[in-house]
């Protein structure tokens, strides 16, 4: 469950989030065990009509859960550009730097996505990332449809 509050001012906007993240993996390989409260907070500025850019500060914090797996304490700060085409299509990029506080590991993620706006509630994304650092992988894609309420 996550909730967002953003204020627009007349330069950008800034807001802060909440989530709370419910621990569904039964394996160690597939996600963290634990119950997790994270926050954040982000500042978007829009450079021109067709290109936003936005900082993002989030804290992933443990609360409870699975006591054989480890805690988690992550700190992510996040660049994003989008450039916002016509007809509803966006390409966005990501740089987000993380830092694992309990086991001192950090690593680097890169990222770009196509982006589609269908119509108010449906848009869809392709996506292609790869992490550096202390959790260099070989990438990863994504496909996905989003609907929003």
């Amino acid at each position: 469950m996550r909730t967002r509050w953003i204020m627009p001012t007349d330069i950008g906007s800034y807001g802060v989030s909440a989530e709370i993240v419910l621990p569904t993996a039964g394996k160690d390989e597939l996600g963290t065990g634990r119950y997790q409260f994270n926050v954040g907070g982000l500042i978007v500025y829009p450079v021109s009509p067709h290109l936003l850019t936005a900082g993002v500060i989030k804290q992933s914090t443990s609360v409870a859960g699975d006591h054989d797996r480890d805690k988690i304490s992550n700190t992510e700060i996040r660049f994003i550009p989008v450039f916002i085409l016509s007809d509803g299509w966006a390409i966005s990029g990501e740089l987000r730097q993380t830092w694992e506080h309990k086991s001192d590991q950090d690593w680097q993620r890169i990222e770009v996505s196509l982006n589609k706006q269908f119509d108010i509630h449906w848009a869809g994304v392709l996506s292609t990332s790869r992490d550096f650092g202390d959790r260099k992988d070989h990438g990863a894609a994504l496909i996905a449809m989003k609907y929003f309420f």
